[in-house]
């Protein structure tokens, strides 16, 4: 406000310079009006004052321009005061930095939010990116999954069937006692208990004619699935070494001797495997030697 004030003086400075030059012009065409009104004669008398009216009539249209003139410096400088006076005002002022301040504020504002949309857009294109990419592989892993679970299941089945075949002798004389077990209706029947007598849970003797005859009870043996456990516990009480098992299967109970057979691999039996003839699960007693071949 202060550097405001200090500008005034100049405009009236100038318009100093303007009058004392107006003056001045007037004063020099006086003088030139008197000199040469001396040195003409009285002919020219008449010249000399149209020369001077015209002069005259100039300078007044130079004082004219020169008072519009400060007419328009005098409303310039009332105008500068009213805005002086406007401004001056600890109101207005504070009122014109809050807008400031506001206005700054609201465009530190608005440029940050459009840098954090622009970080946010970049960063949502880069997830995009990276979900999809996660997808690809996800897909992947579960593809190589399957394809390592059907090696494993390979080499399980190929390793069990290894062991298997390492583990069973080929078919030979047997060597020892043999005990008779029967494969019926998807039961497992003991004909013998290991102390030498009829395991009548399992089986029934009957007389035919002058032949003993053993059938499994319908309600007896062991009740096929079963876990391993429970059809190894069949075989318990006999001896690797000393017995030998001779499997009698009906064709109505194919599906379970797979699980028996492991069942004897894992004790370490040696078995023959006999099979019924149409269903006629029966086994006749005799005396007679009858030699068996196991595996």
């Amino acid at each position: 406000m202060s550097r405001r004030r200090q500008e005034l003086p100049d405009s009236l400075e100038l318009l100093l310079d303007t009058i004392c030059n107006t003056f001045g012009a007037v004063i020099f065409i006086s003088m030139l009006l008197a000199v040469l009104a001396e040195g003409r004669s009285p002919n020219s008398s008449s010249d000399v004052s149209a020369v001077a009216d015209r002069m005259l009539a100039e300078q007044e249209r130079t004082n004219a321009s020169a008072r519009a003139h400060l007419s328009q410096l005098r409303q310039l400088l009332d105008e500068q005061a009213e805005l002086l006076h406007a401004f001056s005002d600890p109101d207005s002022q504070r009122l014109a930095a809050e807008i400031a301040s506001a206005a700054e504020a609201q465009k530190t504002a608005i440029e940050t939010r459009n840098e954090q949309l622009g970080l946010l857009a970049e960063q949502e294109a880069e997830t995009a990116v990276k979900r999809h990419e996660l997808a690809v592989a996800e897909q992947k892993r579960n593809e190589i999954r399957k394809q390592l679970k059907t090696v494993e299941d390979q080499l399980a089945a190929a390793s069990k069937s290894a062991s298997r075949t390492a583990r069973t002798s080929r078919v030979r004389p047997a060597v020892g006692s043999g005990v008779s077990y029967m494969l019926h209706n998807g039961r497992l029947f003991r004909t013998a208990r290991p102390d030498g007598d009829l395991d009548a849970a399992d089986c029934e003797l009957l007389q035919r004619g002058t032949a003993s005859v053993l059938k499994p009870r319908p309600a007896g043996g062991l009740p096929l699935p079963a876990d391993s456990t429970a059809i190894r516990s069949r075989f318990s009480g006999f001896e690797p070494r000393q017995h030998y098992v001779r499997l009698f299967v009906s064709q109505n109970s194919f599906a379970e001797f797979l699980a028996v057979k492991d069942a004897l691999v894992e004790l370490q039996f040696e078995y023959e495997v006999i099979l019924f003839e149409d269903q006629a699960a029966e086994l006749f007693m005799t005396s007679k030697q009858i030699n068996s071949f196991v595996q």
